[in-house]
C-alpha cells in the first residue's frame, strides 16, 4: 500500500534521525588516499564515550592510523580496543564480532559534541520478532571506496532500509542464533537516499552500522551489523549482533560505569550461551 505524502515524510525524518548515528571509518593509506573501511556509531555512557564497531573492522586495520568522519571534521581515534576473540583478522571463526573502543579523554574531547546513543537508547532484550520493523543503516564501501584529499572533496552516502527479520529456517541456514543475532532482509532497490527509494551499490562496508527496531514512532538500538550474507550463502540478508553483547562487554572492564548499564542488562534475556568473552589491546 502507497503511502501518503504525511506518511513518506514521516517514515524519512525518522531514517534522517537514526541515520545521523552512523559514522564512516577511514584509514590512511597515504597523504592522498584514506580507503573506507567501516562503519561506527557512539555510545555515551556516564563520563566515557566508546565507538562500536564489528570487531574485524578494528582488526583488520590495527595497524593503520583510523579515523571517523564527521560532518563537520574528521578525528583519529585512538583508546583501549575490545574485541570478541578470534584467530583471523576477518573474525570468521567468531560469532560475536564485536569490537569496543573505550576512547581516550583526548579523542573523546574532540568528538564531544558527536551524535551519539545513551544506554536508555538500547534495546538490550528483543529477541528477533516475526513482522517487527527493523532499520539499518551504514556506509556502503563500493561507492566510497577512495577519496583524493589533494582534489576532491567526496561526500559519502550511507544506506538507509526499513526491513524485517528473516524467517527461522535463515538464520538456521548461516547459523545464527535468535536472541544473539538479529538476521533482516536486504533489497538493494529499496534503499533510502536523499529521500527516496534507490537502487544502492553491495553494502560491503557497513560492518559496524546500527540496526534499530522501530514501531514508527519510537525506535531503539538492538544490534550492530557485521556481515552481508549473499556473497557466502547468497542468501540478500544482513546479519547483526545484538548490542547487549557489547554493553555487557563494556561493563565487564570498565566497573566504573557498570552501575549504569546494570539496569539494561539486569533486563536482558538469559539465552544459556556463554557471551562473548572479548581481549583488550591499545588501538
Amino acid at each position: 500500500m502507497a503511502l501518503t505524502q504525511k506518511q513518506e515524510a514521516a517514515k524519512n525524518a525518522l531514517a534522517n534521525e537514526m541515520a545521523s548515528y552512523v559514522f564512516q571509518l577511514r584509514v590512511e593509506v597515504d597523504r592522498r588516499h584514506v580507503p573506507h573501511v567501516g562503519s561506527c556509531i557512539f555510545l555515551r555512557v556516564g563520563p566515557r564515550l566508546f565507538a562500536l564497531s564489528a570487531a574485524h573492522v578494528f582488526d583488520q586495520n590495527r595497524d593503520k592510523t583510523l579515523f571517523v568522519v564527521t560532518p563537520t571534521t574528521s578525528v583519529i581515534l585512538k583508546g583501549q580496543k575490545h574485541c570478541s576473540p578470534s584467530e583471523y583478522p576477518d573474525h570468521r571463526d567468531d560469532p560475536f564480532d564485536v569490537g569496543i573502543l573505550a576512547l581516550d579523554e583526548r579523542t573523546s574531547a574532540a568528538l564531544d559534541a558527536v551524535n551519539a546513543v545513551g544506554v536508555q537508547d538500547c534495546d538490550t532484550t528483543s529477541p528477533p520478532l516475526p513482522g517487527a520493523t527493523y532499520f539499518a543503516c551504514g556506509f556502503p564501501h563500493t561507492k566510497n571506496r577512495k577519496v583524493n584529499v589533494a582534489t576532491a572533496k567526496v561526500t559519502a552516502n550511507r544506506f538507509k532500509c526499513f526491513t524485517n527479520s528473516c524467517p527461522p529456517k535463515t538464520y538456521k541456514m548461516l547459523g545464527k542464533t535468535p536472541g544473539q543475532h538479529f538476521v533482516v532482509g536486504f533489497n538493494k532497490r529499496h534503499l533510502i537516499q536523499n529521500n527516496r527509494d534507490v537502487t544502492a551499490p553491495h553494502p560491503f562496508g557497513v560492518s559496524g552500522g546500527g540496526l534499530w527496531k522501530t514501531t514508527g514512532r519510537t525506535h531503539k538500538l538492538t544490534g550492530i551489523l557485521n556481515e552481508w550474507a549473499y556473497p557466502v550463502h547468497h542468501v540478500n540478508a544482513l546479519v547483526a549482533t545484538h548490542v547487549r553483547f557489547f554493553l555487557k562487554g563494556i561493563a565487564s572492564f570498565y566497573p566504573d560505569v557498570a552501575d549504569i548499564l546494570g539496569p539494561a542488562l539486569a533486563r536482558a534475556t538469559k539465552d544459556g550461551t556463554e557471551e562473548g568473552t572479548t581481549r583488550q589491546g591499545a588501538l
